[in-house]
């Protein structure tokens, strides 16, 4: 048989779902049926778990799926400290457990935006992958500094040519620290805007560098630092200042992508332009 035929049933249209999530090249599979099952070679868990009805009216403004789940699920963790570094990917499949031929049909795919709690049941908020569709990107604007993503695609540098491996010594907060020496050649001043990152049970972790301590050995972070022991390996990825300089310096001035021949006096101003 197949998912259509139980949906058209007047007494055996009982649809169960399963709902796959996916971060970091790791997957959590749930179900609401209250038995495990096992999909195209994928156990889902049973969890109480269940979400809002599916919006298919044609327009975005109502998009959002809110799906609730016990808070001390594995999901719920990741959001519970700092969000993850990676996007947590979400796919519903529907279908009935009593047919045959296990027919589990896609019927929403998205991301999970954020974790929300009450009481012990945490609320996901997640947004279609069609939601992207409508969002306008980043415009280019004639300024003096580079606008583009260091390491992105249009950057085009490669970020595994210019990072250092070295340990953390001690954890606090926001803050890395690290013993003497541990920016080896590089001023440390050149890795603000950076990255840190590390691995702990196969996921990678990853922070932005908002200040460098010189002094005291030690990087003030974006986010509170996470699943991580002292002398564990890290690697800190070099920061970009996106001016002409900075650029000159990784050796990526063909890609750099502001306009310093901008003229520093107003063309159109008070000033006499003649003398």
């Amino acid at each position: 048989m197949s998912k259509e035929a139980f949906e058209e049933s007047r007494t055996q249209g009982n649809p169960d779902a399963l709902y796959l999530f996916s971060v970091g090249g790791r997957s959590y599979p749930y179900t609401d049926y209250e038995r495990e099952l096992t999909i195209e070679g994928i156990t889902y868990q049973p969890i109480a778990i269940d979400r809002d009805s599916i919006n298919t009216s044609g327009t975005l403004d109502k998009s959002q799926l809110r799906v609730r789940m016990p808070r001390s699920e594995d999901i719920p963790q990741l959001f519970r400290i700092f969000p993850p570094s990676d996007v947590v990917s979400l796919i519903i499949y529907e279908g009935h457990h009593e047919d045959p031929d296990l027919q589990f049909l896609c019927i929403w795919s998205g991301r999970v935006l954020g974790c929300g709690h009450q009481g012990t049941t945490a609320e996901l908020t997640c947004e279609p992958v069609s939601t992207s569709l409508r969002r306008s990107g980043l415009r280019r604007r004639w300024q003096y500094t580079c606008p583009l993503v260091l390491y992105g695609a249009e950057c085009g540098l490669n970020k595994d040519d210019h990072f250092i491996t070295t340990t953390a010594s001690a954890m606090q907060g926001a803050y890395m620290s690290f013993s003497a020496g541990w920016n080896g050649s590089y001023d440390a001043a050149r890795f603000v805007g950076g990255v840190v990152s590390w691995t702990y049970d196969g996921a990678i972790y990853m922070r932005s560098i908002l200040k460098v301590d010189a002094a005291n050995n030690k990087l003030l972070l974006d986010g509170v630092v996470q699943n991580i022991s002292v002398g564990a390996s890290v690697k800190v990825y070099l920061g970009c200042a996106h001016t002409l300089s900075a650029c000159t310096e990784l050796g990526n001035i063909l890609n750099f992508g502001g306009q310093e021949s901008i003229p520093k006096q107003n063309p159109i101003g008070y000033a006499n332009r003649f003398f």
